[in-house]
């Protein structure tokens, strides 16, 4: 089955909420734009829809549940499904002018109504505080480019438990034995008179 393209990441539709500042702040005054010589109708705006990612939060290789809750289906092509593209992204590369590659993606087949869910993972060895993206497309076959239906992007926040405070051994206390005193008792005298007799 065909592999999560790049092409997502420029379908992808991350809220501002997520984005920093700077990231949009400077497409709010735009400069001047020549005209452009006449161009052919660009296609047509592919939909929009949200997902839910289980949990929020969690430690580095936390595996992460993404369920549609906006199904695949385009009712004007009279499209449900087939196929949808699931991936996470470190946050950090999304700002990079290069297209970033994907830490782990699925391609998968929605169920007949255009559900679907999948099982992506946060990676092993992300630090405290880290933000991954996770991103879905919907698309008409399995070597489709171009989606019909771009998800909402949702954030994911590496939270490890914190390390494990260290006691220092302490040296358990000592009872003092006492000493027992020995007493010599005094010796007794010889007795040297001869014993006088009566009767």
């Amino acid at each position: 089955m065909r592999k999560l393209t790049t092409s997502l990441v420029g379908a992808v539709v991350i809220p501002l909420s997520l984005m920093p500042s700077t990231a949009w702040a400077a497409t709010s005054d735009p400069a001047p734009v020549a005209p452009a010589a006449p161009v052919a109708a660009p296609p047509a705006e592919p939909l929009g829809g949200t997902f839910t990612r289980t949990p929020e939060s969690g430690p580095a290789g936390t595996k992460i549940t993404v369920t549609s809750e906006t199904k695949c289906a385009d009712p004007k092509r009279e499209i449900t499904g087939p196929y949808v593209s699931v991936a996470i992204f470190d946050y950090d590369t999304l700002q990079s002018p290069t297209d970033p590659t994907p830490i782990d993606s699925v391609d998968l087949r929605t169920e007949k109504d255009g559900s679907w869910s999948a099982t992506l993972a946060a990676p092993e060895g992300a630090k405290d505080g880290a933000k991954f993206v996770l991103a879905a497309v919907c698309l008409d076959n399995a070597e489709a480019i171009e989606p019909y239906l771009v998800y909402d992007a949702e954030l994911f926040t590496v939270v490890n438990p914190a390390a494990p405070a260290t006691t220092p051994a302490t040296t358990p206390a000592t009872t003092p034995v006492a000493t027992p005193v020995v007493t010599k008792a005094p010796v007794a005298k010889p007795v040297t008179k001869t014993p006088k007799f009566t009767g």
